[in-house]
């Protein structure tokens, strides 16, 4: 998984990254199943899956990601006001 996640938030990105990243989540994902055959899995685990696509048609996840926003929302949400 680390070395999955390594390759979707390098700065750069290619088919050939984008294929292997999908090859090593999908061994994470097995490796899950054997280990917690009882695991369910979340929809997380499955947009995972989307990231190949999204590597190959938009770069590297640093250009498009939002995380960063959320965050911030997440913060400003936190600060009291008046309504």
């Amino acid at each position: 998984l680390f070395s999955a996640v390594s390759i979707a938030t390098s700065h750069s990105t290619s088919d050939a990254k984008a294929d292997l990243y999908l090859e090593l989540l999908q061994t994470y994902i097995d490796g899950v199943k054997e280990l917690f055959p009882a695991y369910n899995f979340k929809p997380n685990h499955h947009m995972a899956f989307h990231t190949t696509e999204y590597l190959r048609k938009y770069g590297p996840v640093h250009s498009w990601w939002t995380f960063p926003f959320e965050r911030m929302i997440g913060l400003l949400q936190q600060i009291p006001t008046n309504n």
